[in-house]
């Protein structure tokens, strides 16, 4: 028995060496459809001849499924033959996304970087969905779900589909911070970009989470606290708590304020001989005694560099040394110490500018913009030296252009020179177009609806366009009705008419005329309104350019020209009114034919404006002068002074003083018209109807009709008609104050006073009216009516005694029974208002609401209380 089992275990032996020495013959391939039989050759350690080893038969198929290429490998031995039976992945033929609202295809292909004819394989589809999960969670959506469906199709290639189910967006729940002290919860939450979710953010997307956001939150925080003197305040990695059903985060920002530092002394030293120190000093912020501020130091950097410029040293390099005092330094008083506060030294070192000079700048990412329009705001050229605060300037420049969603530059050095280096300004393009739409309403003249389009990049060229269409509608003139009896007057409309107004308005601007640093500006305008007497048209154009004179001082001059038409003239307008828009024939005025007004003028003006960054308050000044008389009939000179405080009370809270006067003057014997003198009244002069204070013509009528006993029955219609003012004065007091509302609705009460004072109008009504002088009433009602007789004369015109009207002139209407006194009413007394209102923003835009009472008004003044305007954006 025992020698039977040696034997056969001989055998096997035997068997099984002869199977591990069997050569191999011949090496098949089958499957091969992309991938050569050569290739897959490559990765196999048995070749022809060789012997077989299953242990480097098992090392190939390892090998061969780590490529990729492959879905399934076998290696099968057929006698002496070696056969490798593959399975290639297959291609891609189309990809498609079904689902996505919130990112659109295009943006998840470049997220996922993925294209067809790519090879699919299970890491490729993992790899993809957590592209596309990433993409969801940088716009805060943490609840998507992403399901790939593999659609296969011949020749081995398929149809990939991805189907996403868009939950809602994350949003913020709650904005939490920890170990803040000096500012409270609400000024850290008005200092960050993100926004805690309420009801009123529907239209908005700052209260979903937003990782790149909250890191521009920690910047924001970082910054508010060293521009309040918190030099060494830092603030932790936020932490962001996602709930178990992943529709809320609870954001925590745990802040170091540390203490308060006060600077102790500002020096400059100037490392560059022919650049003395003395003569740095001018213009800079950061004083002795002052909260330390990092904003001002940066802003100082600047001045210096600039000043430094102007005294011929193109390039200098200035860096800050703050140096923080301890506390135990002797020179450390004790109320600083007993106050919690710290002490800083700050030096200005300014040295030479660097030796480094910039051999080219690459401009990417402008797709739509123009290269020139980016580059002529880069005060740094190519072969000037490296200058950092011009670099600095340079992208705040670009920036400001508010072309661009982002902008960054960097600098790299030239391959080719060792000495030199390559600027790369980066910017990603943003959209420049807006569309308003604003509209007004009030209870005495209705309702109005403006649209305005906005292109601050017109065709990428950096030029603006602006579209305005307005209409509306008016209603007619104001009149009193006297009650003949006892005098008194009830006040009624003329008519009941409204009149439409519409209006067109186009202007293409240039900030950069001619590549130049003038403002340069063309107009068209079409426009149709009304007064109360009469209705005009207008049309044309202008033609303007502005530049400042200096970082205080601006300049610009304008030339304009139009055509105006009146028409739609009141029977009853004063005469003043007639003559100035009706066309003479003979006598009379013309019911047909429309009166007509060129105008041609240049305007001037003068601009001051300085912003005091130490109370964060800022004055303007500005002076506009107006000469018509280059052509056309109008001849006048116009000046007008504005001066504008605004200075900060509280952080959200602010106090107005405004002034404006005018000198409306005639040039030789034409006389200003009325449509171009002064008129205030709705929002230039709160509580005042429109064209509602200051000097008017007053037209009394005087109507003799017959009793039921047939005797004389007189019945009086005074009728005011807006003169227009050659002089005025103007002043207003407004405190603008939070309300307690999230920042972002910027809900403000305001409480304001306006007053001052409008007179002198530029015409009395004499010329082309045929007078009659009452020496006798007798003579009067011998001339044009029977009916007429001192007795109606006094009642019609309220008069004790004829001797109060002897010497006024009176018109006569071709019904004999009929008498109008016309008349100037220039009271020049002060007119006051006070009043309050509320302005807010909703989704819908900003609504304003007002409510003034005047408080010193005339008799003949028009009040006008309550007004409600409001505008919004898309």
């Amino acid at each position: 028995m025992k020698l039977k089992l040696l034997f056969l275990s001989i055998l096997i032996a035997s068997a099984s060496f002869e199977a591990r020495s069997e050569l191999i013959s011949k090496i098949e391939f089958v499957g091969c459809q992309r991938v050569d039989p050569e290739t897959i050759s490559s990765y196999l350690l048995l070749k022809e001849g060789c012997e077989y080893d299953q242990d480097l038969v098992n090392e190939a198929l390892k090998t061969l499924n780590s490529t990729g290429f492959f879905e399934e490998v076998k290696i099968d031995k057929n006698g002496s033959v070696l056969c490798v039976r593959i399975k290639e992945y297959p291609i891609i033929n189309r990809i498609s996304f079904e689902g996505n609202s919130k990112i659109s295809d295009k943006d998840i292909k470049n997220a996922v970087k993925l294209n067809p004819r790519e090879i699919l394989s299970p890491p490729k589809i993992k790899e993809i969905q957590q592209g596309l999960l990433d993409a969801y969670r940088r716009m805060g959506m943490y609840n998507v779900r992403i399901d790939p469906k593999i659609i296969r199709l011949a020749n081995n290639k398929v149809n990939l589909v991805f189907e996403i189910k868009e939950n809602a967006q994350a949003k913020i729940k709650k904005i939490i911070f920890v170990g803040n002290s000096r500012f409270s919860s609400n000024e850290l939450r008005d200092v960050i970009f993100t926004k805690e979710d309420k009801w009123f953010r529907f239209f908005v997307t700052d209260d979903k989470y937003d990782a790149e956001r909250v890191q521009e939150d920690k910047s924001a925080l970082i910054r508010f606290y060293h521009e309040h003197g918190y030099a060494n305040a830092k603030i932790c990695e936020p932490v962001a708590e996602l709930s178990s059903d992943k529709k809320y985060f609870t954001l925590t920002f745990t802040i170091d304020e540390g203490k308060i530092y006060r600077v102790r002394d500002v020096k400059i030293t100037s490392h560059i001989k022919q650049l003395p120190e003395k003569d740095l000093w001018s213009g800079l912020y950061t004083k002795k005694g002052n909260i330390y501020n990092s904003t001002y130091a940066e802003i100082d950097c600047g001045l210096i560099t600039k000043t430094a410029s102007l005294k011929g040293i193109p390039s200098v390099n200035v860096e800050p040394d703050i140096k923080k005092i301890e506390d135990n330094d002797k020179q450390v008083p004790k109320k600083v110490k007993k106050n919690n506060e710290g002490l800083v030294d700050i030096v200005f070192n300014v040295y030479e500018g660097s030796k480094i000079y910039i051999s080219k700048i690459i401009i990417k990412g402008n797709t739509r913009t123009r290269e020139h329009i980016i580059r002529r705001e880069i005060p740094i050229q190519e072969g000037d030296s490296y200058n950092k605060a011009l670099v600095n300037m340079a992208e705040n420049n670009i920036r400001g252009l508010g072309f661009f969603r982002n902008v960054s530059v960097d600098m790299e050095q030239d391959p080719n020179s060792p000495d030199k280096a390559i600027l790369n300004i980066n910017v990603e393009e943003t959209s420049t177009g807006e569309a308003m739409i604003s509209g007004s309403f009030s209870t005495g003249e209705g309702v109005g609806v403006d649209l305005t389009y906005n292109e601050r990049n017109f065709l990428g060229t950096g030029k603006g366009l602006t579209v305005f269409l307005g209409s509306g509608r008016v209603r007619s003139g104001k009149s009193f009705k006297i009650n003949n009896e006892t005098g008194a007057e009830e006040k009624v409309r003329r008519k009941e008419k409204f009149r439409f107004l519409n209006s067109v308005h186009v202007t293409l601007s240039d900030p950069h005329f001619l590549d130049k640093d003038i403002e340069g500006t063309v107009s068209v305008f079409r426009f149709q309104g009304a007064r109360d007497a009469f209705s005009i048209k207008e049309i044309g154009g202008a033609l303007g350019a502005s530049y400042e004179l200096s970082s205080l001082f601006s300049q610009g001059w304008e030339y304009g020209a139009s055509n105006r038409k009146f028409d739609d003239v009141s029977d009853q307008a004063s005469p003043a009114i007639k003559q100035q828009v009706m066309r003479k024939e003979g006598n009379k005025f013309s019911k047909t034919r429309a009166g007509k007004h060129d105008i041609s003028s240049i305007k001037h003006n003068f601009n001051f404006h300085k912003y005091f960054i130490q109370n964060d308050s800022n004055f303007s000044a500005s002076l506009v002068t107006t000469f018509a008389g280059l052509g056309g009939n109008a001849r006048h000179i116009g000046n007008e002074i504005f001066l504008n405080y605004v200075i900060k009370v509280q952080r959200r809270s602010s106090l107005k003083f405004s002034f404006s006067t005018g000198l409306l003057s005639k040039i030789g014997n034409k006389k200003p018209h009325i449509i171009d003198c002064y008129s205030k009244g709705m929002d230039s002069f709160r509580g005042f109807d429109d064209c509602g204070v200051g000097p008017f013509y007053e037209t009394t009528s005087m109507v003799l009709e017959k009793d039921v006993l047939g005797k004389p029955s007189p019945t009086s219609y005074k009728l005011l008609d807006y003169a227009g003012a050659t002089r005025y004065w103007k002043g207003t007091v407004q405190l603008n104050f939070p309300l307690g509302a999230p920042p972002e609705l910027q809900l403000e009460g305001f409480i304001f006073s306006d007053f001052g004072w409008l007179g002198q109008p530029p015409e009395n009504g004499k010329k082309y009216f045929k007078t009659y002088k009452l020496n006798s009433p007798e003579a009067v009602a011998g001339r044009k009516a029977r009916l007429i007789t001192t007795d109606s004369l006094k009642k019609a015109f309220h008069v004790d005694s004829m001797k109060e009207i002897e010497n006024e002139e009176l018109n006569f209407s071709t019904i004999d029974s009929q008498v109008f006194r016309h008349r100037i009413i220039d009271r020049r007394s002060i007119r006051m208002s006070l009043g309050g209102g509320v302005q807010f923003l909703t989704p819908f835009g900003p609504i304003v609401l007002t409510y003034a009472v005047p408080i010193k008004k005339t008799k003949t003044d028009v009040s006008f209380r309550f007004l409600i305007s409001f505008a919004t954006r898309m």
